[in-house]
């Protein structure tokens, strides 16, 4: 299995984009934003923990069925329901491993967070 050399979590909610920003762009700016809250701390690390449980596993064997597996670092956003469901997973860059792992988040639910429709933010950096 690849280990997972560094894992940075961020946890936020999610209000409207901004006009004109991607997707991407503007829940991952609310996430940074909200991770300096007392209660996005709180939850980001209820959540580290999880996503490590649940996707350490996972992570090595998306690894494991890419004929050429990229190991370049990636960052995975989840909105995450009330009910710690999740409703959105976003990855970039879209590597083989990280669209893999998207797929696997998905199918994963996780502790509740302090507002429905909260936005995470996990930086992975795998080491061979």
């Amino acid at each position: 299995m690849i280990p997972i050399a560094a894992l940075l979590f961020f946890a936020a909610a999610a209000p409207a984009p901004p006009a004109g920003a991607s997707a991407f762009e503007a829940a991952r700016k609310i996430a940074v934003a909200n991770a300096k809250t007392a209660q996005g701390r709180k939850y980001q690390s209820v959540f580290a923990k999880a996503f490590s449980e649940s996707q350490a596993g996972e992570l090595g064997r998306c690894v494991e069925r890419q004929s050429a597996p990229d190991l370049s670092p990636f960052e995975a956003l989840a909105e995450i329901a009330a009910n710690g469901s999740v409703e959105a997973v976003l990855v970039r860059p879209e590597t083989n491993v990280a669209v893999c792992l998207r797929d696997s988040i998905r199918r994963h639910a996780f502790p509740r967070p302090p507002r429905p429709r909260y936005w995470t933010s996990t930086t992975l950096r795998l080491s061979h």
